[in-house]
């Protein structure tokens, strides 16, 4: 008769286990990165939401009768787990204001880390900002970027959101990395 011995058994049990606590020690961070991937798609989104409402015919939800003011996502360093979409009806700045937000959506499982502006090949940053609003303007819509300034992706799950060369950047980082 031929068989295996608990020696042999001994051996392929422990191959085993040491396979599988390598395979399962990465599975952890590859949640985070998942949801850090999933924060990134929710702000380009919500990029895309604001540009779909101002080439939309809508009327400002902030002032009544004003159909030809601009609709924009802000970003702001200081408040790095949520972003707020706004109509750019009380002064018409481009910039987020007191009193033109039209909501504030969090950030659930990612942080903004840092926003900055590109360089013409968009590969690096120029400059950093605390503060980033993204306008879209009717009719055509025009895009307008503004960035007040303060002052790449180090190891971990982080994610650039990227706006296209010469244009900016939108890091965000996972909250395991810096919480």
């Amino acid at each position: 008769l031929t068989g295996f011995t608990v020696m042999e058994l001994l051996v392929v049990i422990a191959i085993m286990g040491i396979i599988t606590t390598v395979l399962l020690s990465g599975f952890p961070r590859f949640g985070e990165v998942l949801a850090v991937d999933r924060e990134a798609q929710l702000i380009a989104l919500a990029v895309r939401d604001i540009e779909q409402r101002a080439i939309s015919t809508l009327e400002s939800p902030i002032v009544a009768g004003q159909y030809k003011t601009g609709f924009g996502v802000h970003f702001n360093i200081a408040n790095n787990r949520q972003y707020w979409l706004f109509s750019d009806a009380l002064d018409q700045n481009n910039f987020l204001d007191a009193g033109e937000e039209i909501e504030v959506v969090p950030i659930e499982k990612a942080r903004i880390r840092k926003i900055c502006k590109l360089n013409s090949a968009g590969t690096a940053c120029e400059t950093d900002f605390d503060q980033l609003s993204i306008t879209y303007k009717r009719p055509n819509p025009i895009i307008e970027i503004r960035g007040a300034t303060l002052g790449s992706c180090i190891p971990g799950p982080c994610v650039v959101v990227n706006l296209g060369p010469g244009s900016y950047a939108i890091e965000i980082e996972s909250l395991r990395d810096n919480p």
